[in-house]
């Protein structure tokens, strides 16, 4: 039930980029940025099964074998999403075309928002914190990040419009997660 009410928080904060950036720069530029972010947001499976599977055998493993393994996960995370992001940015143009031949303009922000992906290095470590059902840090995480996600995004799109709101999704996933690590950290 505690990740449901965390679950709540992250929504409101998931949907708001959509209100911001109609109210403030338009129908055509939420159109853009939908289609930007679609690809790499549906492709997100594998990470989030891999997310899964890591919180399962920490919940089985002790703290000091997680702790041997969990930098070793991470680095394993860190080198498969610089691959996919090495694939996925001179890939964009031709997927866009194939895909998507009427926003061939989202490719650009395609292309900077894959620099995302970078945040999985830190998905061990919120996968220990739910895991091991640490519960005060996976709120101080989901609120720290989401204060973080609706500040970053409101101030991007006021800004900047649709670049600062690509902009802000991208530092706020990697910024957002890296909580995790810190909150990690004073664990041990």
């Amino acid at each position: 039930k505690h990740l449901s009410v965390i679950g709540v928080l992250g929504g409101i904060a998931g949907n708001l980029d959509q209100i911001l950036l109609f109210h403030y720069v338009g129908a055509a530029e939420l159109a853009i940025y939908n289609f930007a972010t679609a690809i790499l947001d549906q492709t997100g499976g594998p990470f989030k099964t891999f997310t899964s599977m890591i919180i399962v055998q920490y919940a089985k493993h002790t703290d000091k074998n997680i702790e041997n393994s969990i930098w070793n996960k991470a680095l394993w995370l860190l080198a498969l999403s610089i691959v996919v992001i090495a694939i996925y940015i001179p890939l964009a143009p031709f997927l866009y075309r194939v895909l998507f031949p009427g926003f061939i303009s989202a490719v650009p922000y395609s292309q900077i928002y894959a620099l995302s992906l970078v945040s999985q290095v830190f998905v061990p470590f919120g996968a220990y914190l739910a895991a091991k059902r640490k519960i005060k840090e996976q709120y101080i995480s989901s609120i720290v990040s989401y204060s973080m996600q609706i500040l970053f995004m409101a101030g991007g799109v006021i800004l900047w419009g649709l670049w600062g709101l690509i902009w802000a999704r991208v530092i706020t996933r990697i910024l957002g997660v890296s909580v995790n690590y810190v909150l990690y950290k004073t664990l041990k």
